[in-house]
């Protein structure tokens, strides 16, 4: 009688080894198959993630729109209501003043301060007075906001 060895014939196992063998291929596939799922949910995560950092972006970017539009308004109606105080002029002194404030939803601002001074005091008070006669400005709700704080320089200069 001749004995041939085949990989694919069925070979007994050795007692004891079955249940473990069995357990282990049990445990790989359950952790294929919940690495698969983990796999897939990664993606789709992802693409999420991504679909959501699109939006996000362009969201930002309207956003960014908006409130570009919104300073310029506001640095518009400063520069209408700006009055170059009369005994100023005629010193010939010029200077440019920061002014940093907070406009509220009903367009009005607060908390007026100076952050950068001219060095004339009375060129600085003019862009203290300038902020609140300018006022109302568009309410920051326009761009989502219930109160958004600037800093506008207002510059005081002689032309020929």
């Amino acid at each position: 009688m001749e004995v041939s060895y085949s990989p694919f014939a069925k070979q007994k196992p050795s007692p004891g080894k079955t249940e473990e063998t069995r357990e282990l291929k049990a445990s790989k596939e359950v952790d294929v198959k919940i690495n698969k799922g983990e796999v897939q949910s990664s993606v789709t995560a992802g693409k999420e993630q991504a679909a959501a950092d699109g939006a996000a972006v362009q969201g930002q970017a309207a956003f960014l729109d908006m409130l570009t539009v919104w300073k310029s308004e506001v640095r518009l109606r400063i520069r209408k209501a700006l009055k170059y105080p009369k005994l100023l002029r005629e010193l010939n002194l010029e200077g440019t003043v920061t002014v940093d404030f907070t406009v509220d939803r009903a367009g009005h601002p607060a908390n007026i301060i100076i952050t950068s001074s001219s060095g004339v005091k009375t060129l600085d008070d003019t862009a203290v007075r300038t902020v609140s006669r300018a006022a109302p400005y568009p309410s920051p709700l326009e761009f989502g906001e219930e109160k958004y704080s600037v800093s506008i320089p207002i510059a005081f200069k002689l032309t020929e």
